[in-house]
């Protein structure tokens, strides 16, 4: 009973947050890249063994994410509000016991990386350069925006690494460590999509660049390396029972 309740509780508390991270992803299509980590986070954490309740840690993470959530709107500042979610995420996860901190700290992913990061070292600028001095000036006008850059990559393929070692029970020191490994595949996974954007620019199709851009290339991204991680483990699983 005390599970329900802080849990309705919990959704009531953060409905504010929740509601304007909804509206931000649907008012900025990039960011929807965030979306591919609840289920990740189900999945990890059903893969996981459940652990003994933590009400104590539980309820400090709750409390943590209803006063981050207040000072947020009480400063006009909404938009920090959105850390309140994870941090409500983790708290009922330890509560419950349903998931240790690993595979719980994947929440953190869900909020998109903020928009005066992405643009913050115009990086877009170099990789349309780039793929301009190989490929050739598009005739039809075609330029990247500060969601672009890469970042985005960065802060994705660091979740998709922190899910790959959480998903097989590792440590949050062993999932931070991975997450850092994958991350390096942002920027060169960027700028093969900002070359390919260039290249249908060039032949004509500059809406179909863009959304190569925004969600192509996340959603393919996501897609190979989940089924590459699941597939490595699968044979991982084969050998030992070998």
């Amino acid at each position: 009973m005390a599970t329900i309740l802080v849990g309705i509780g919990l959704a009531f508390g953060l409905s504010a947050s929740l509601f304007e991270w909804a509206i931000h992803i649907a008012a900025t299509p990039e960011a929807a890249y965030a979306l591919a980590f609840p289920p990740l986070l189900l999945v990890a954490a059903r893969a996981v063994p459940p652990t003994a309740p933590d009400r104590t840690a539980g309820l400090i993470w709750i409390a943590g994410a209803l006063v981050v959530e207040v000072l947020s709107f009480a400063v006009d500042l909404e938009r920090f509000g959105r850390l309140s979610i994870p941090m409500g995420i983790i708290g009922f996860l330890r509560f419950t016991g349903a998931a240790s901190l690993a595979p719980a700290a994947l929440a953190f992913f869900v909020v998109p990386i903020p928009k005066a990061v992405v643009g913050a070292f115009g990086l877009e600028l170099v990789w349309q350069a780039f793929a301009e001095a190989l490929l050739g000036t598009p005739s039809v006008p075609f330029e990247l925006g500060p969601w672009d850059s890469g970042l985005r990559l960065v802060a994705m393929f660091a979740g998709l690494g922190w899910y790959s070692d959480a998903r097989t029970g590792g440590s949050w020191q062993g999932a931070l460590r991975r997450g850092a490994q994958l991350a390096m595949l942002g920027l060169p996974v960027q700028l093969a999509a900002v070359i390919a954007a260039v290249g249908l620019a060039n032949a004509g199709a500059p809406g179909l660049a863009r959304q190569l851009l925004v969600h192509g290339i996340w959603l393919i991204a996501t897609v190979v390396t989940v089924a590459s991680l699941e597939l490595g483990r699968r044979q991982e699983e084969v050998v030992a029972d070998v």
